[in-house]
């Protein structure tokens, strides 16, 4: 059997018996468990199937697009905390980060088949939930709106990106209600005895004044800009894309040099007094989202449970106070 034969006997095998591991695949083309496994990496690079993140007997699964469901017959092998977690988001279909334990939320993070990552943004401020994998996108909104205690009319503006190891979901996005004013009455037609027409006067432009806070604030954002972008050129790393929409939080797609080229990162700048957990997951969600590591730059200090969410994610994220 010729090698494109074998591979597309591979396939035919995962859709029909998937989730499978080498060892079944390698009795089935008379072969032995390290070529299989070749086979299927190779499937897997072109995204012909999937690899699970939940294993059996210490090995990945290999699956293809439609058999997700199946893979909940495997958590047998998850540590308790993670069965725990599991069963707490299949029970609720979303939950918050920041509501859960930190062992919880540190085991939502390991189950990456089941638990699906959304950052939301809520009137500015963002915060990261969990949706149950087989949960629909329109239905993880309204939990959402749940969770938050949200009224139809007096909605606050919730923006969610949703991102799957199968494919990234459309965001969903409720819109500010605004508040109601009564109907402006239309003005009363006059009677005009003159032929020559009215001339108004222009109302001249009101002149903006900025409060101290405001002035405050820009210079701040002003000052941290300067730093980011000294920092930057000192350790000279190429800036690809930026979002600089929000005040407190700048984004980028940067270039690091290092001794093997130039390694492409996710950079988050914090422009805040206190670096939190939240803060952390929000950028570890970010760099999953975008499937890259992630720099994350403050000039704040790291809260006690920001330190102890770094100890548990070492090598996914690297903190830089400028």
């Amino acid at each position: 059997m010729t090698g494109s034969l074998i591979t597309d006997r591979v396939k035919q095998l995962v859709r029909m018996r998937g989730p499978v591991i080498p060892s079944q695949i390698s009795k089935e083309i008379g072969t032995n468990i390290l070529m299989a496994s070749a086979i299927l990496s190779e499937l897997a690079s072109k995204n012909d199937v999937k690899i699970s993140s939940v294993k059996f007997g210490g090995t990945p699964l290999y699956y293809v697009v439609g058999q997700e469901p199946k893979l909940q017959n495997y958590i047998a092998g998850l540590p308790q905390k993670e069965k725990e977690a599991f069963e707490l988001l299949k029970a609720n279909g979303v939950l918050r980060d920041h509501s859960m334990e930190p062992a919880t939320r540190f085991a939502l993070r390991q189950i990456k088949d089941f638990a699906k990552p959304l950052e939301v943004n809520i009137n500015g401020e963002t915060e990261i939930f969990w949706k149950w994998y087989m949960l629909a996108n329109e239905d993880a909104k309204t939990a959402i709106k749940k969770i938050m205690g949200v009224v139809e009319e007096t909605q606050p503006k919730i923006e969610a990106v949703v991102g799957t190891s199968a494919q990234e979901e459309k965001p969903f996005i409720a819109q500010t209600t605004q508040p109601q004013y009564p109907p402006i009455q239309p003005l009363q037609q006059q009677t005009i005895l003159t032929t020559q027409p009215q001339v108004l006067p222009q109302p001249q432009p009101k002149k903006q004044i900025r409060t101290t806070s405001q002035k405050t604030a820009a210079a701040a954002t002003s000052e941290f800009s300067k730093t980011l972008a000294d920092f930057f050129a000192k350790s000279n790393i190429e800036i690809e894309s930026s979002d600089l929409s929000s005040k407190s939080e700048a984004k980028y797609t940067v270039l690091l040099p290092s001794p093997v080229g130039k390694l492409r990162y996710c950079c988050i700048a914090k422009n805040k007094k206190t670096c939190t957990d939240t803060d952390i997951s929000s950028a570890l969600v970010q760099g999953q989202l975008k499937k890259l590591p992630v720099l994350l730059l403050t000039n704040g200090e790291l809260s006690k449970k920001a330190h102890e969410l770094l100890s548990k994610e070492i090598g996914a994220i690297v903190v830089k106070k400028i």
